[in-house]
């Protein structure tokens, strides 16, 4: 088995994660632009600091990735600290691929149907597109 490199970004399984896992995946996540991340597999002791991980393709959206992109450049001094953060939190562990998943594929977006066409209509001879008469304009009075 190989092992991930420090690039790859780690998520754990939510709920069984102490601080360490918690704050190594959320670090992850934000340095995540690729299409691939790396799953540590569920019935393993969380303590150990052995894990071995399934690597699982994603497609992550453009908007976030522009965003995540932005505020590297924004926040390049942060970054730069959260960054040296995530390699000292990740280097605590050894993890190894265990089997690549293929990623799960989405039911295509349906397309709205556009609204009903109203027919043409002539002033004051058929009425409204709601079904109700033309409006009139009340005569005017004069004293």
């Amino acid at each position: 088995m190989s092992s991930i490199s420090l690039f790859t970004p780690v998520s754990f399984e939510a709920g069984s994660q102490g601080c360490t896992q918690s704050t190594l995946s959320l670090l992850s996540n934000y340095f995540n632009i690729g299409e691939e991340h790396a799953v540590v597999v569920k019935g393993q002791d969380p303590a150990a600091l052995a894990q071995k991980v399934k690597l699982v393709k994603d497609a992550p959206s453009t908007l976030i990735v522009a965003l995540k992109i932005a505020s590297y450049i924004l926040l390049l001094p942060l970054a730069l600290i959260l960054f040296v953060a995530k390699c000292a939190l990740q280097s605590q562990y050894t993890f190894t691929i265990e089997k690549a998943e293929k990623p799960e594929k989405k039911a295509p977006r349906k397309k709205k149907d556009p609204p009903p066409a109203s027919p043409p209509s002539s002033r004051g001879s058929s009425p409204t597109p709601t079904g109700s008469p033309p409006l009139s304009t009340p005569p005017s009075r004069h004293t």
